[in-house]
């Protein structure tokens, strides 16, 4: 037999009679040389555990492996990296080969657990513990957003080195409500709205109702928010009620004489119905007993509104003279009786003006009556007079004026309203400023002296008082009259 990876020469020769005795001459020599032995092994040299590695061998014609196998193909599982050994024999002469089996870890793909999601919301779904992905829409990415109409199973591949591995997850898709809360509204002021919404099963409105419709009686335009609900699905709308007003304005009710015409005027419609049968915006009556009237107002949108004002007739006048007052003995004072549209006035004194002048020289009682239409009214004034000291002769005071530049006043007078003003030029030249009435009796006093110092004298009673400014050379009077109506 011959060996393996070994050289041989041959030459032959004949014979050249039956008996073999007679040969020919050697042919030239040859040679040849037996094949070497050698053995390969092919397979998966790279696996994720838990596969299967398929491992053959060739070149020979018996195997031995090391794993005891003597077929040429094995199939390996290892759980751990493995190299595996062959050897061949051909004619006493061996050779062997080997092929190490890399595992790797198996890997864990994980999409997340089932979820629930209402009608068109849309959902991201993330999955983990590979390197690549496939998800079964195609996309190649790690994530995707999905928005599905029906409940749907996703499924994911994904790959890390020579492993890979599956998932999936089932998105359920629950119904949502589709709420409708109604077409926006429009109004009159004063009216009621009813408001239905549809499309849920349980609903809750803004204002804390859980009907699925509410009344209200809105003031201005006001938005309404309802949310519906289909098992954990919502759903929101709002509706819009718009309020048209109408801003009926008629005023306040009016006091008249009997016989008076009194002009009554209505604002902020597009029309008008009274109840006098006049559709003017402006109407003249003449009540003889106090009368209500009432308009109706009607907008442009066909929207109305009711008003009123009443008429009160009386033959009273009113009249004002003045509070009592006092002045002194010899002064002048004038008096005005009101209203001012008065058609007639009559005073105990015989004039028939509505302002006289008077120079009593006691207490006096003055009376005026005043008509005016269809009424009338009396009133009276008290003028007291008294005998007022002579400020001016007070022996302790001394006036003396060294600066002809100096200034003071004292207004308004007569005083109509309850303040006077003082002005002072200099008032670092001045101390004081005192107030005396009629009889000597000092009524006000204050050291505090700027250029314009404003003094209320609204607690004292109308009457004739003295003001004085005291100066450190000089000290001016000033003669009052407070005269409020």
């Amino acid at each position: 037999m011959l060996k393996p990876d070994t050289t041989y020469e041959w030459q032959i020769r004949a014979f050249c009679n039956a008996e073999g005795t007679v040969w020919s001459p050697f042919t030239e020599i040859h040679s040849f040389k037996t094949k070497s032995v050698s053995v390969r092994i092919s397979g998966n040299r790279n696996i994720c555990n838990g596969q299967t590695s398929t491992i053959t061998a060739t070149g020979g014609k018996y195997y031995t492996w090391s794993s005891g196998e003597t077929t040429a193909e094995i199939l390996k599982s290892p759980t751990t990296t493995t190299t595996y050994t062959v050897t061949t024999s051909i004619n006493g002469m061996s050779t062997t080969d080997q092929i190490i089996v890399n595992v790797q870890s198996a890997i864990d793909i994980n999409v997340g657990l089932d979820t629930t999601i209402c009608s068109g919301s849309e959902i991201l779904l993330v999955s983990t513990g590979a390197d690549n992905y496939e998800w079964s829409i195609g996309s190649m990415r790690d994530s995707v957003k999905v928005k599905p109409t029906q409940t749907t199973v996703y499924k994911v591949t994904g790959i890390k080195g020579v492993c890979w591995g599956e998932d999936s997850v089932k998105v359920i898709v629950n119904v949502s409500p589709f709420t409708n809360a109604g077409a926006d509204k429009t109004i009159c002021y004063g009216d009621s709205v009813t408001l239905l919404a549809t499309g849920g099963t349980v609903f809750s409105w803004d204002n804390g109702s859980s009907m699925h419709y509410i009344e209200d009686k809105p003031l201005t335009t006001s938005t309404y928010t309802v949310t519906s609900y289909i098992g954990s699905c919502e759903a929101t709308d709002m509706v819009v009620v718009v309020v048209r007003p109408v801003n009926l304005e008629l005023g306040s009710d009016v006091n008249a004489c009997s016989g008076q015409n009194v002009t009554l005027t209505v604002t902020g419609s597009y029309a008008y119905q009274w109840n006098t049968g006049s559709r003017n915006q402006i109407i003249n009556v003449i009540p003889i007993a106090t009368t209500k009237y009432i308009v109706t107002g009607y907008s442009a949108e066909g929207c109305t509104a009711i008003d009123s004002v009443t008429v009160n007739i009386s033959n009273n006048l009113n009249v004002y003279i003045g509070n009592d007052t006092t002045i002194c003995l010899g002064y002048k004072i004038g008096l005005k009786a009101m209203p001012d549209s008065g058609t007639s006035y009559r005073w105990n004194t015989g004039s028939l003006r509505q302002s006289i002048t008077m120079t009593p020289k006691t207490t006096t009682t003055y009376i005026v009556t005043v008509k005016k239409d269809g009424c009338s009214g009396s009133n009276m004034i008290v003028i007291n007079t008294v005998a007022c000291k002579d400020i001016f002769e007070d022996k302790n005071e001394v006036s003396i004026n060294k600066d002809e530049d100096d200034f003071v006043s004292v207004y308004p007078n007569p005083v109509n309203n309850n303040y006077i003003k003082v002005t002072i030029d200099k008032p670092s030249l001045y101390q004081k400023i005192e107030i005396f009435n009629v009889v000597g009796t000092k009524v006000f006093e204050t050291n505090e002296i700027n250029e314009v110092n404003t003094i209320s004298i609204d607690y004292l009673i109308n009457a004739v008082y003295f003001v004085k400014v005291k100066g450190n050379f000089d000290i001016k009077t000033f003669k009052i009259i407070k005269n409020n109506h």
